[in-house]
């Protein structure tokens, strides 16, 4: 009774397995038609830069300005690149001017010193 009992068990999973069909499309993929807005596909560099988070991991440095993520040595504009991104601040250098981007001190997340 029970191998009769497994084996109708094991067909009925088989026959179920069958049934479900695999997603065809990703669902996380932009609808068909999606294009980025101008705002995230122009090349004209922003009036002001504004420094929103910063990342330094053992897998490098990154900073997002303007909603974008930038590493050190990339441009953000034509004639602007990311010199250095350090705890609270990133420096760009913009026809050889620098220019010192700071987080706000109070979105700085820090160590507890309580024992």
């Amino acid at each position: 009774m029970k191998i009769i009992l497994l084996t109708l068990l094991t067909f009925l999973s088989l026959a179920l397995s069958a049934a479900i069909k695999p997603l065809k499309t990703d669902p996380t993929q932009p609808k068909v038609g999606y294009t980025l807005s101008e705002r995230a596909t122009s090349t004209v560099a922003p009036t002001s830069w504004v420094l929103q988070a910063i990342n330094i991991s053992a897998f490098g440095r990154n900073a997002i300005i303007n909603g974008q993520v930038y590493s050190e040595g990339q441009r953000i504009s034509a004639s602007t690149i990311i010199e250095k991104i350090d705890f609270g601040l990133v420096k760009l250098n913009s026809q050889g001017k620098t220019r010192v981007l700071s987080l706000n001190n109070a979105d700085i997340k820090k160590e507890s010193n309580a024992n």
